[in-house]
């Protein structure tokens, strides 16, 4: 399967939106064909419509706050607010992703694995339309985040984000001049060794 290119958009804006079950049915030999991308479109533009409305309702929620003299009931309110402005943050998060996906739609770069160039997937894509990676790629890279963890909490806990990336390059040298004896260090050399090299 081969990346097609950007489609005829004005074809796919007269022709009536698929559904869930009708992408799903579709060949490979479909994917991220026009009608697919005007889903996915449609689909993301809902949802940024969602996000931006609940954002609206959070600022005007937070305006009509009313004091109350009760110490208790002023910090149930002001709990309700500092969850609802976590929920409103992770929301912000997400929108820079629906966003971008949308982007990437118009540019006909949608549904395509970032690392690998290999699609992604419908169902991954259904239930996750702002997925950059495919399933493979994001399980590499959640083991390599998982392993990196690792390896940074065994040499202190407390190293700041600016120096990650000098330790990491430290901790591959420490691998590689000291070979582990025990199972455990074999292990985790020979997953330090297949994270940090690169896929061909």
């Amino acid at each position: 399967m081969t990346k097609t290119t950007k489609s005829n958009t004005a074809a796919t804006a007269e022709a009536p939106l698929l559904t869930e079950e009708q992408v799903r049915a579709m060949s490979e030999k479909d994917y991220m064909n026009a009608a697919q991308m005007a889903f996915f479109k449609a689909k993301l533009q809902q949802l940024e419509k969602d996000l931006l409305k609940n954002a609206g309702e959070t600022t005007e929620h937070l305006r009509e706050t009313v004091l109350v003299p009760d110490p208790a009931d002023r910090a149930t309110i002001e709990e309700e607010h500092a969850l609802e402005l976590r929920t409103r943050d992770r929301e912000r998060k997400l929108l820079k992703k629906v966003q971008q996906s949308i982007a990437a739609i118009d540019a006909g770069d949608y549904g395509w694995c970032e690392e690998t160039g290999e699609p992604i997937g419908i169902p991954r894509l259904i239930a996750r339309p702002t997925a950059t990676l495919s399933l493979e790629a994001q399980q590499r890279r959640e083991l390599k985040q998982k392993l990196y963890g690792d390896l940074i909490g065994r040499f202190g806990k407390l190293v700041k984000k600016s120096m990650r990336s000098r330790m990491l390059f430290f901790v591959q040298r420490w691998y590689s001049a000291h070979p582990p004896r025990c199972r455990l260090g074999q292990k985790l050399a020979l997953e330090l060794h297949c994270a940090t090299t690169p896929t061909l």
